[in-house]
């Protein structure tokens, strides 16, 4: 419960910055001038980024206010900017600023990581002694929003702080990429393939068309529950969001109960199709709501032209992943020696390689679903693996590890986020909801427990 209340709580995160980051573009409150931008460029080198964004506010505002682009046709004001802009350059060199503050590096990006692995072995300690049913990644979600609360809060300039803000605006494609084929390779090369295949039928059943039925049923309830006003593809982008189930706690409570291998194994596949499915449905209908709102990286299209899109999303990032799991395979067989030690690291190493290259070619290359691609790459390797791989146990306890960390950051980011929305002192920000807001959240929250029960109940 605490679990999917802390996921429900990203998603709703997720939700407001696709509504209100597109609907401010949609109204060109971030749109300004070229001759804006090519000062920007001139005098903002070397500035962080909190200074960038000050300096970028100010030169649209001038912009919207003399109705024409900044000229720089000026010599003097090009010395001037060029001159600044060296004494900039030279201060974060040294790594401080003007007032002799520790400026803000690159390096410190990897405080915030380690910080948080290290909270996590406590975190694990009392809950593996003395609360066994609270979920790891539920309390890891609250440390982070007390975390995102006091650095907004607080107002605070130290490393650690600096370090949390660099995750905090990390990108959203950037951190797909980090997270995502790491954690789902893991969980589709820990599958019992053949308890799988009996169950595919099944698995798939509950993959697309219950995860299209709560889909719809979510945004039935955007649609006449919530007072937004949102038109049908937004709903839909929002019900594509909720729609999908989220089994780490369940999975890791069902390991310490001792639960059967075959309702792991329906689970765990269930919930890898549910993920990709979930994700080809909101690309279709983010699309289409781009579109509504007059943004060019939206596109119109009928009913048999969204489900060529969907098999192409779906059944190609199958092949490509499928694909990449047979090149796979080949570089296994080819280290298959099983004295010698070195090889069998390398063979760790290629199923790393693998599984985030076939979400890359998938995802960027081919437009496809590079959740599903690395799905099914974990799952050939799983089927056909099993006797050139040289070390099991090194194997498994390897992408157990990765799991690990990747979870142990990622849950404590997406409280960070959530922390730092809740308590933003940004008046703009705060305008965007009120108490009122926080109810349908709960409302919301009860109606999508009750579809899931009603679809997989």
């Amino acid at each position: 419960m605490v679990t999917n209340i802390s996921r429900f709580l990203s998603v709703l995160l997720l939700i407001y910055c696709i509504t209100i980051g597109y609907i401010n573009n949609a109204n060109g409150k971030e749109i300004i001038s070229r001759s804006s931008i090519h000062v920007l460029k001139k005098t903002l080198l070397g500035v962080d980024r909190n200074d960038f964004l000050t300096k970028k506010r100010q030169v649209a505002e001038v912009s919207d206010e003399s109705g024409h682009e900044v000229s720089d046709g000026h010599s003097t004001d090009d010395s001037e900017t060029s001159n600044h802009t060296t004494s900039v350059s030279h201060s974060n060199e040294s790594g401080h600023d003007e007032g002799g503050h520790h400026g803000s590096h690159p390096y410190y990006t990897i405080i915030f990581s380690w910080f948080v692995v290290a909270i996590g072995i406590f975190v694990y300690y009392l809950l593996s002694r003395y609360f066994h049913l609270i979920p790891y990644t539920a309390i890891l979600f609250l440390i982070g929003t007390v975390m995102g609360v006091a650095i907004t809060v607080t107002g605070a300039n130290d490393q650690l702080t600096q370090s949390i803000r660099m995750w905090e605006n990390i990108n959203s494609e950037l951190l797909l990429l980090a997270f995502l084929p790491g954690l789902l390779f893991k969980d589709a090369y820990g599958l019992d393939f053949h308890l799988f295949t009996k169950a595919f039928v099944q698995i798939l059943i509950m993959a697309f068309p219950m995860v299209l039925a709560g889909t719809c049923l979510m945004a039935l309830v955007g649609t006449y529950v919530l007072p937004y006003g949102w038109n049908f593809n937004l709903a839909m982008t929002f019900g594509a969001i909720l729609s999908a189930t989220d089994p780490v706690a369940v999975s890791a409570l069902l390991n310490e109960l001792g639960a059967p291998p075959r309702l792991k194994t329906h689970i765990a596949g269930e919930s890898l199709l549910n993920d990709g499915s979930a994700m080809v449905f909101f690309k279709i209908f983010k699309t289409l709501y781009l579109f509504d709102i007059g943004l060019s990286s939206g596109k119109q299209f009928n009913f048999s032209e969204g489900i060529l899109l969907f098999l192409n999303m779906s059944v190609g990032a199958a092949v490509v992943g499928s694909t990449f799991g047979l090149g796979l395979l080949i570089i296994l067989y080819l280290l298959n020696h099983r004295n010698n030690g070195e090889e069998n690291i390398v063979q760790v190493s290629a199923t790393i390689g693998a599984a985030y290259l076939s979400y890359y070619v998938a995802e960027v290359v081919c437009s496809q679903s590079g959740v599903l691609s690395v799905v099914f790459c974990g799952i050939t390797t799983k089927a056909f693996a099993s006797s050139i791989i040289n070390d099991h146990l090194l194997m498994d306890k390897f992408w157990v590890l990765v799991e690990h960390l990747l979870n142990t950051v990622l849950f404590a980011l997406g409280g960070v986020v959530w922390g730092t929305v809740i308590s933003s002192r940004d008046e703009s920000r705060s305008k965007n909801y009120d108490s009122t807001d926080w109810g349908y959240l709960i409302v919301v929250y009860i109606l999508m427990m009750v579809i899931r029960f009603l679809l997989f109940g």
